[in-house]
């Protein structure tokens, strides 16, 4: 949990071409004290970012088309 924080809040910078992980419960809030990160759990959530053209690449290659 606390690397997707990182990333959400540009401390942590990366080079992966895909990202997949929990979503969280209301990020935005993220910067306020206190604020406790928890994902969505019932059911679980998941989320994927295509952070790079090769990321999408790898997508496009597997699409039914």
């Amino acid at each position: 949990m606390e690397c997707i924080i990182k990333t959400i809040t540009l401390i942590l910078k990366h080079d992966y071409d895909i990202v997949v992980g929990p979503k969280l419960r209301n990020p935005g809030d993220i910067n306020l004290p206190n604020f406790e990160a928890k994902p969505i759990k019932n059911p679980m959530e998941i989320q994927i970012a295509f952070t790079s053209q090769k990321g999408v690449d790898v997508l496009n290659k597997y699409i039914i088309k």
